[in-house]
């Protein structure tokens, strides 16, 4: 296809979520990280009870780089990821990120691949 009749990419003010989402993930994973996506989800269990998986306000994904030499340990980012510069975290996240912070963690809120990186 001539270059000239290609359209022209997205204003970084057009991007979607899940736009920059890709970018983060393919940035990080040409870097040799694993990207795991969090999901929390509720199902019906036995005896009318429920059973969660994952927690609440935990961030979209995360990051993990395994370090070398077999020695079992690695480097973790979370990533929560808001599109607008409004997008605020929820209570929940925000209860999240401070616990996991306090552990050690670092929890990223990601709206724009330039500033990520």
């Amino acid at each position: 296809m001539n270059s000239a009749l290609r359209a022209p990419k997205p204003a970084t003010a057009d991007l979607l979520e899940k736009h920059v989402s890709r970018q983060v993930r393919d940035f990080l994973e040409v870097r040799g990280w694993r990207i795991v996506r969090n999901n929390i989800t509720k199902f019906p269990g036995g005896s009318g009870r429920w059973v969660q998986v994952g927690e609440p306000g935990m961030p979209d994904y995360q990051a993990i780089k395994y370090l070398p030499h077999k020695s079992g340990a690695a480097l973790v980012l979370w990533i929560e990821l808001k599109r607008t510069h409004r997008g605020r975290m929820g209570e929940d996240q925000v209860k999240w990120r401070d616990a996991e912070t306090r552990r050690g963690a670092v929890v990223l809120r990601v709206n724009d691949v330039t500033d990520f990186m």
